[in-house]
């Protein structure tokens, strides 16, 4: 060899660059461009790179590779972490969250709440560092997910297929779906969705020819364009000539932000002839109505031929112009109203209730809202007067069989299906006949009630009744017919909604519940709940397929749906409030060996085909993805405690001690988790499952069966931050407030409004204090015995007593007054609720209502749980379980 160049070192050059690449083990070579023969390294320069080398960090010039990330996570690890912020969840219950740190011991860490909004991806990375492909993925993916409020996973980075991670996950992995609801404010939701039109192209929508599958933004796409592997099944296959363009050096198509199918996770196609059984129908309502002598007596058939009149002339009806009514009546028998070219309905009463058909063509049964709304004008007008002077006092009560009628008059077009009923719970064959030994069997409250409903309404049952139940329902759904109901018993203590439940929750409809009805109280509500109803956004005609990565399956559904197959569900009116979560779980023997290692996608897929209101036949398919892990701290540290509370929420709608052990079960799974110690949900989790176990819905005692069945309806269907409002409500002091803007003299700039929130306990009221809990349902302002009675007139308009005031007479005369009235209208707001879906009650001790106030106050023993947060979380996390996980 030539001589070569001496450096600091005393060594030639060539033999100090192999002891540089001896210490880098990663072969990196820099010449140092001045004399061509190599790296001239002092001393210090090869203390640097044997620290580099320690260290695990890549030369410049190329991305480090997984064994130096891997190496660069666990030094990271090693590290001390810095001291974290403390979550805030709010004084309402920050003693909650101390006295569950207590009972569980310091925790190591409390993270900083996460704020997801919009389509971004916000992870803890303090204790691990995402390898960069991962990242990469999830940027990605966080750009083209559909919104938070149409589909929210309860896990953002779910476990590896067979992985330690799945066996330490206490929490469901799954989501909830809400295809019609959109972030939106104005206007229709619907108009936030692109719209993609095929018919211009190629005449059909791209899907797998394997799993049938959409068309998503997360599909792979080979090195020419031409030919892309399916995001869910993985099946490679070749593309339309018409649908070819060129790609870049990721693999991204070139006009991919031109084609909202390949850049946005939710999207409507326009559906082709393939798509439809029948021309899409125009928006239809049905209106039952009980006209027995009770709801005479009661003013409820008059609040709601009222309330169904403010609506026809409102205009605000899905469907516009196109929609069709039609009204059917029921008593002892069930009347139907034929409208004929120009005239007024005319009166046909059906007796025969054992072979229910429809008298005459469907179509003369219902009138255009725009061409004839006088005519149904006229019949609503005469409705009350004609059936109270005609009132049947017969104690059997054709509703099973009106019912059928309707369903027979909607079964060539389907359409929506209002039932109005103030049916008493013991009158003798309220269902049809058959029911009285049943109904008799409830009279009393309790256990034994509740077991008596569940043995006639579940599915499967033996009797005849629940037969004729879920029939009825099931043909309903297959109508595409949806069942709302408003029941208004009389009595309180029975089990007429619990019989009448399934007709709502198995097709996609709500239930309106108005016990012991008043009309001056309730027909406000009943108007706005009514409008409500006919207002909001509607897939009509609508069926649901889910589909989902290979490895992995739909393991349950819960929410008002009718289930066709495991994946395929028939909701047949999809409105903007309706919730499903659904579960998922793995299926090892039908996952790849890809889907099994560290970094893996998981990919999800609903489409939902419906018809518009404007009648037009659409597909909206929304896409979400993710990258898997197979760490549990990862998995833990993803979950989002609202979406991961609907979840376990879901439970069996019959059994409520059922559902209460497998909640109590599943927070003893996760306080004795060791991959959740620390984690936010660990911390937030307990306590909202704490206030869901005092929830009426879950009761078996002290609640009747109706209040029950509607309060599990309301929870299986609202959307999750209402879920976590009404297990861990909001309480606020005023009285403070409203006395500093009383001694202002009117000046509000002074005294704001409070925004601090109190602990949920007796212990936080003074009987010279004003309160305001919002409970999710309604507003409870309670009004201690010994308030200044200055105050009390200010903010009451003169009122000498409190209870006597409600929301609508509250007058800003002053400050204190404004302050009550801004409290008010900012809490609706945060829920954007009207007056009559989020009302007002003032209260007082001892008098009626406070025991409502009271059981909000889950911090104390209820008759829902006797026992504090503390107790509850101590017994969990000590008590005979399964072992702690290690």
């Amino acid at each position: 060899q030539r001589s070569s160049p001496v450096t600091q070192t005393g060594l030639p050059a060539t033999k100090v660059t192999m002891a540089a690449v001896l210490c880098n083990p990663f072969g990196q070579h820099v010449p140092n461009g001045q004399d061509g023969t190599g790296m001239s390294l002092g001393p210090s320069t090869l203390l640097e790179s044997r620290s580099s080398c320690r260290s695990g960090a890549a030369p410049a010039g190329r991305p480090p590779s997984d064994f130096e990330l891997k190496d660069r996570r666990w030094q990271e690890q090693q590290k001390p972490q810095p001291p974290r912020a403390v979550m805030q969840p709010g004084a309402a219950f920050e003693s909650v969250a101390v006295a569950a740190a207590a009972a569980a011991g310091p925790p190591s860490a409390w993270s900083q709440p996460r704020a997801v909004s919009g389509n971004a991806f916000e992870y803890d990375c303090t204790n691990s560092i995402m390898l960069e492909r991962e990242h990469a993925l999830l940027a990605r993916y966080g750009r083209c997910n559909p919104p938070p409020e149409a589909l929210r996973p309860s896990v953002r980075r779910p476990p590896n297929i067979g992985s330690d991670a799945a066996a330490d996950a206490g929490v469901p992995v799954g989501f909830v779906l809400r295809p019609m609801a959109l972030p939106s404010t104005k206007g229709d939701a619907a108009s936030d969705v692109p719209l993609v039109d095929w018919g211009a192209e190629d005449g059909a929508i791209i899907r797998c020819r394997r799993c049938k599958a959409y068309i998503n933004p997360f599909v792979r796409w080979d090195r020419d364009g031409r030919r892309w592997a399916c995001s869910l099944c993985d099946f490679p296959q070749e593309a339309l000539a018409s649908y070819h363009c060129a790609v870049d050096e990721q693999r991204r198509r070139f006009d991919e932000n031109q084609r909202p199918e390949l850049c946005r996770g939710i999207v409507d196609h326009v559906a082709t002839g393939e798509y439809m059984f029948r021309p899409p129908q125009a928006p239809t309502y049905l209106f039952a109505l009980d006209v027995s002598s009770a709801a005479v007596a009661s003013g409820f058939l008059e609040a709601a031929v009222a309330s169904i009149r403010s609506v026809v002339e409102s205009g605000r009806m899905q469907g516009g112009d196109r929609a069709r009514v039609g009204v059917v009546t029921f008593d002892s028998k069930v009347h139907f109203y034929s409208f004929g070219r120009g005239g007024s309905a005319q009166k046909i009463i059906m007796s025969d209730l054992e072979d229910m058909f429809v008298p005459v063509h469907p179509d003369r049964l219902f009138v255009n809202v725009s061409d004839e709304r006088a005519a149904l004008l006229e019949l609503l007008d005469a409705l009350p007067g004609a059936c109270s002077s005609a009132a049947d006092g017969g104690s059997r009560l054709s509703l099973r069989a009106a019912a059928r009628g309707a369903t027979l008059a909607l079964q060539s077009s389907g359409g929506k299906l209002l039932l109005f009923t103030a049916a008493a719970e013991h009158d003798s064959g309220a269902l049809g006949g058959g029911a009285t030994a049943a109904a008799a069997s409830v009279a009393g409250a309790g256990a034994a009630a509740v077991t008596a409903v569940r043995a006639l309404a579940r599915p499967g049952a033996s009797s005849a009744e629940a037969r004729g139940l879920e029939d009825l329902a099931a043909d309903l759904a297959k109508a595409l017919v949806s069942a709302e109901l408003f029941v208004a018993p009389q009595q309180a203590d029975g089990a007429g909604l619990s019989l009448l439940a399934p007709l709502a929750l198995q097709t996609g409809g709500g239930i309106w519940y108005y016990p012991r009805f008043s009309a001056p109280e309730d027909r406000v509500r009943m108007q706005s709940e009514l409008l409500r109803t006919v207002a909001r956004p509607i897939a009509w005609e609508a069926e649901l397929r889910l589909r989902v990565s290979c490895g992995w399956h739909i393991a349950g559904v819960h929410g008002s749906c009718a289930e066709k197959r495991q994946d395929y569900f028939l909701v047949p009116n999809c409105h903007a409030e309706q919730a499903l979560k659904v579960n998922l779980a793995q299926d090892p023997s039908t996952g790849s060996q890809a889907s099994r290692d560290e970094g893996s996608p998981l990919v999800l897929q609903a489409a939902l085909l419906y018809t518009s209101s404007a009648g037009q036949r659409l597909v909206r398919v929304l896409t979400w993805a993710t990258v898997t892990t197979p760490y549990p701290t990862t998995v833990m540290r993803s979950v989002d405690v609202p979406a991961a509370l609907s979840l376990m929420a879901g439970g069996p709608r019959d059994d409520p001690a059922a559902s209460r052990e497998l909640i109590r079960e599943r927070c003893r799974r996760l306080l004795q988790s060791r991959a959740a110690e620390g984690c936010e949900v660990s911390q937030l989790l307990p306590l909202y499952l704490f206030g869901l176990l005092k929830s009426p819905a879950l009761q078996t005692s002290q609640v009747n069966a109706d209040q029950r069945t509607f309060d599990l309806a309301q929870l299986t269907s609202c959307a999750p931050d209402h879920l976590a409002t009404q297990c861990i409500p909001t309480l606020v002091a005023l009285h403070g407030r409203m006395l500093d803007a009383l001694s202002a003299d009117g000046s509000l700039h002074t005294a704001p409004v409070p925004t601090e929130r109190l602990s949920l306990t007796v212990r936080s009221l003074a009987q010279d204090g004003i309160y305001l809990l919002n409970s999710g349902k309604a507003l409870l302002l309670w009004v201690g015995q010994h308030v200044d009675g200055a105050l009390l007139e200010s903010a009451f308009s003169g009122a000498a007593q409190a209870e006597d005031a409600v929301g609508e007479q509250l007058v800003c005369a002053d400050a204190a007054a404004a302050v009550l009235a801004i409290a008010i209208e900012r809490a609706r707001a945060e829920r954007g609720a009207t007056v009559a879906e989020l009302p007002l009650k003032v209260l007082r001790p001892g008098g009626m209502g406070e025991n409502e106030f009271l059981c909000a106050l889950i911090e104390d023993p209820t008759y829902g749980l006797q026992m504090s947060c503390a107790e509850f979380v101590y017994e969990l996390r000590f008590s005979a379980g399964p072992a702690r996980r290690r």
